[in-house]
């Protein structure tokens, strides 16, 4: 059972999906096992990249998302088509971008599912304060099969809202993220 949205989700839903930047995609759901909630938003990029057979079925798109599940958190990439190559057993990273900072550069490994398409942050204490220090954009170069580097961008603005709208707050991603 979901509970009613605030008034508040609404307006600011109405401000970021009329903007140039893409709105974060937020999901809520409930175990109905545990009654841990789960929020999980994600942001689709701007851009694509063309990759060649067999992932040559038309532009590659990524998300970019952030997910809390009770006191847990992840953040990761995925892309409709391919696969990332972030493993477990080599040292594997992706460089993401906030704005016009200097890059950083984050340990990630694959989904404990065995699904090729998710790249996930190790850190996500690092990752989270990066992300959301974005002011307009995030770009994010992601190791690809068969394509090598692929950076995909991702506009953010505006990101206090977002934020508030995701519902990821200071508790989440820690006292290093000033501006949450």
């Amino acid at each position: 059972m979901s509970r009613p949205l605030p008034f508040v989700f609404c307006l600011v839903f109405l401000v970021t999906a009329t903007s140039h930047a893409h709105a974060w995609q937020v999901t809520r759901e409930k175990d109905q096992m545990t009654d841990v909630s789960t929020v999980r938003a994600c942001l689709k990029s701007s851009n694509s990249v063309i990759q060649a057979f067999p992932y040559s079925r038309g532009p590659t798109f990524a998300e970019l998302c952030l997910s809390t599940k009770g006191n847990g958190k992840s953040a990761f990439i995925v892309v409709n088509q391919g696969q990332v190559q972030c493993n477990s057993f080599s040292s594997s990273v992706m460089t993401v971008r906030p704005d016009d900072e200097p890059a950083k550069t984050l340990e990630c490994t694959s989904a404990a599912s065995g699904r090729t398409e998710f790249g996930f942050f190790d850190d996500e204490d690092e990752a989270f304060p990066v992300i959301f220090s974005a002011k307009n954009l995030i770009r994010v170069q992601v190791p690809l099969y068969q394509f090598g580097l692929a950076v995909f961008r991702f506009n953010v603005e505006p990101p206090r809202l977002s934020r508030r709208l995701v519902g990821l707050s200071a508790h989440v991603c820690g006292t290093a993220c000033a501006v949450c």
